[in-house]
């Protein structure tokens, strides 16, 4: 009895064995049947992404073609200068720059702000920017480079300005100060910077004779101490002392003549 009880048991575990593995085997060939599925719709997804891209690049260049067509039919159709009735051109120019209000900015009513001021400076070269592009469409080539030659002109007698610049014997030394740093500011304006190392020495070397002694001491500064606003408060120091000297100096040639 108890004999077929074991093997009752022993058949039933191989059963179980059997079906195991053919479950499993089941298992196996339903994933070998899907993963070409999955891989399939992994393609697909991939495919997908990669046209969204392609997509978004296509939209951006259309939107810049568009932008870019939108500045070209928004300029005015002027005909060019050529060299005849300027003044009849002039008046069309005028008047397409003030309508674009753009006249401020040629005729030098708005200055240009202080790069420091990041909202208005942008602002100014903006309009700028735009005020040239108007002027140099309405100009025939030969035209543009005679003003791109009087601009070179213009550089080059402002740099011989600046370093044959001497102090004006009827000025004081914040007005020396003031002029040589408005040259400096134009030769900027005109893309030739000048160092603060070069507007020391320039403000230096044209100061008349009596500030010999002066200059001497400067020379014996240490570098670091070697800035315009030490020595612009040192110029005006030396100024005021050399002022009560001349008029001790008038005081005692009247005492004692």
């Amino acid at each position: 009895m108890e004999v077929g009880q074991q093997s009752v048991s022993q058949q039933s575990g191989s059963q179980s064995a059997v079906g195991s593995r053919e479950s499993g085997s089941r298992r196996g060939r339903e994933e070998t049947r899907l993963s070409p599925a999955l891989s399939e719709k992994a393609s697909d997804s991939l495919t997908w992404q990669q046209s969204l891209v392609g997509i978004k690049y296509f939209c951006l260049s259309k939107l810049k073609f568009v932008c870019l067509l939108k500045m070209t039919t928004e300029l005015p159709q002027i005909q060019k200068f050529n060299g005849d009735n300027f003044h009849l051109w002039k008046f069309q120019m005028k008047i397409i720059l003030e309508a674009k209000d753009l006249l401020s900015i040629t005729d030098g009513s708005e200055v240009k702000p202080e790069i420091e001021d990041i909202a208005k400076f942008s602002n100014w070269k903006k309009k700028d920017a735009k005020s040239k592009m108007l002027i140099t469409t309405a100009l025939e080539f030969k035209y543009l480079q005679q003003i791109e030659l009087k601009s070179e002109t213009k550089k080059y007698l402002l740099q011989q300005r600046f370093f044959e610049y001497k102090m004006n014997p009827n000025d004081n030394i914040a007005t020396h100060i003031s002029k040589v740093e408005t040259l400096a500011q134009q030769m900027k304006d005109l893309g030739e910077p000048i160092s603060d190392v070069a507007l020391i020495t320039k403000i230096i070397c044209s100061l008349p004779d009596k500030y010999k002694n002066f200059i001497t001491a400067w020379d014996s500064v240490s570098s670091e101490e070697k800035t315009l606003e030490n020595l612009t408060a040192r110029l005006l120091k030396e100024e005021s002392l050399q002022d009560h000297i001349g008029i001790l100096q008038e005081i005692l040639n009247q005492i004692m003549p």
